[in-house]
């Protein structure tokens, strides 16, 4: 639990740490940078921390996330991950594009014993 609660205030954290997926949270600080072992620095950035609870934005290296997570390898890559906040909601991750990968297998048509 604390390696969770260390990553989810640094604003990210694994919802089934097998797949290598991160979900976005909230930063619970204006910035932070996490040294990785492979000398590479990651810098997390929080743009209106003072608005509140919800992301209208995020962008990776410069270049706009449209999804809700982010890879390891993309991690492990270093650079700076922004977060726009504001008080209210915004559509930004709402498209089910926008979803990490399902942990759960896709739907099979239910058999019927009786036939």
């Amino acid at each position: 639990m604390s390696a969770w609660y260390v990553l989810s205030a640094l604003g990210f954290y694994p919802v089934n740490p097998a797949d290598g997926n991160y979900v976005f949270g909230l930063l619970e600080f204006p910035q932070a940078s996490i040294k990785l072992t492979n000398g590479k620095t990651l810098q997390i950035i929080t743009h209106d921390a003072r608005l509140g609870g919800h992301i209208n934005r995020a962008s990776l290296n410069g270049k706009n996330m449209n999804r809700v997570f982010f890879t390891n390898e993309q991690l492990q890559s270093g650079g700076t991950l922004e977060f726009w906040l504001s008080k209210k909601s915004s559509k930004w991750g709402s498209a089910v594009s926008a979803a990490p990968p399902s942990v759960t297998p896709p739907s099979v048509a239910p058999v019927n014993p009786h036939q």
